[in-house]
């Protein structure tokens, strides 16, 4: 057993030893209570000599035993109460829950430190709950949206190519948009589903050591058909470094980030890719003259369909980013972006070589 699963287990074992030691003290000052109640009772039937010590002393024995039991039941159902309503208020609470209500919440203040941190926690719980489900519902809100316009675009230039009358060149162009519009639904799919996979991923298995500044060159020449056609000035500008991580996964964040660089870049544009190594730190720098991002819109454009106002024109479906940074985030690494409106952008990633 590891040190950190050994000390979580003495903590929640003393946790319940703290419970325990409570209810213990409870049914104490029950029979404590009653022995204050019975003993004055008792003193004064002897001093009236309503009771003496002639009498059957099995008798007396059971008389003053079911008084005492009675009145430390009646005492400890009255602290119990008070001691396990927090847990009432927390099944209450579940039940609500369940309904799919998540904005409800419980006193956390209680005298018991446990039960204060249990109701913190549940609240807590809560909160998460109900940040997950809103997520889910924008996620399935956005996805609808996202497939339903490539589906409608398809279906609609379909029905157009069902007429007899059209041209040749109308048929061509109809069947140009149509694959135009399955290659957008599959590219939304793919970067869906592998968006999926790597948020219910934990940490990065398959690694292994390879040159980064090739694999990046790599990439550009695999783009070379869309920076050629717009007639693009690449500037790069790379060191030889080598990286240990998860090579296929690396090529998502270098496609995406290089992919949108030239889309976002006009005709006769410039981008500029900068490689070198500092240390154990790998900084990778891709800037352009492009469309840029607006300030107000930086925080967002890692957020899974969040597309900027500018880039709306563009072709699109707002995953591409939101891979980026998952990916990284499970390498250790790190990523920044500095844009202005107009003036194009910068993203610069921060890679750790240990």
């Amino acid at each position: 057993m590891s040190k950190h699963k050994l000390c979580r287990k003495m903590k929640s074992q003393k946790r319940i030893s703290k419970i325990w030691l409570g209810f213990v003290m409870l049914i104490f000052i029950a029979m404590f209570i009653s022995a204050i109640i019975i003993m004055p009772a008792l003193l004064y039937f002897f001093k009236h000599e309503l009771i003496s010590l002639n009498m059957r002393k099995p008798a007396l024995v059971v008389v003053f035993l079911f008084a005492s039991i009675f009145i430390s039941t009646a005492i400890t159902i009255l602290l119990a109460k008070r001691i396990l309503r927090p847990i009432v208020d927390i099944s209450t609470a579940t039940k609500v829950i369940a309904k799919g209500n998540f904005d409800i919440r419980i006193n956390e203040k209680h005298r018991l430190n446990e039960l204060s941190r249990l109701a913190a926690d549940f609240n807590k719980m809560v909160q998460e709950l109900g940040g997950i489900e809103t997520l889910r519902s924008d996620f399935i809100i956005n996805i609808s949206h996202e497939f339903k316009t490539p589906i409608a675009a398809i279906e609609g230039f379909a029905l157009l190519l069902q007429d007899k009358n059209i041209s040749e060149e109308e048929r061509s162009e109809y069947l140009s948009l149509i694959t135009e519009s399955t290659s957008q639904l599959s590219n939304l799919l793919n970067n869906t589903l592998s968006l999926s996979k790597l948020e219910s991923q934990g940490i990065i298995s398959e690694k292994s050591k390879f040159r980064l500044d090739e694999q990046i060159r790599r990439i550009i020449l695999s783009l070379e058909p869309i920076w050629s056609k717009k007639e693009l000035n690449l500037i790069i500008n790379m060191d030889t470094a080598y990286y240990f991580g998860n090579e296929s996964m690396l090529e998502q964040v270098w496609l995406n980030i290089l992919g949108n660089a030239m889309k976002f870049t006009g005709r006769g544009g410039s981008i500029t890719i900068d490689l070198f190594e500092i240390g154990e730190s790998i900084t990778v720098k891709i800037s352009d003259t492009g469309i840029g991002i607006d300030e107000a819109e930086k925080e967002f454009i890692f957020n899974k369909f969040y597309r900027t106002n500018a880039a709306k024109e563009y072709c699109g479906n707002g995953l591409g980013l939101a891979l980026v940074k998952r990916i990284l985030d499970l390498s250790g690494a790190s990523i920044v972006v500095k844009s202005e409106n107009s003036k194009g952008a910068e993203f610069v990633i921060n890679l750790t070589t240990i």
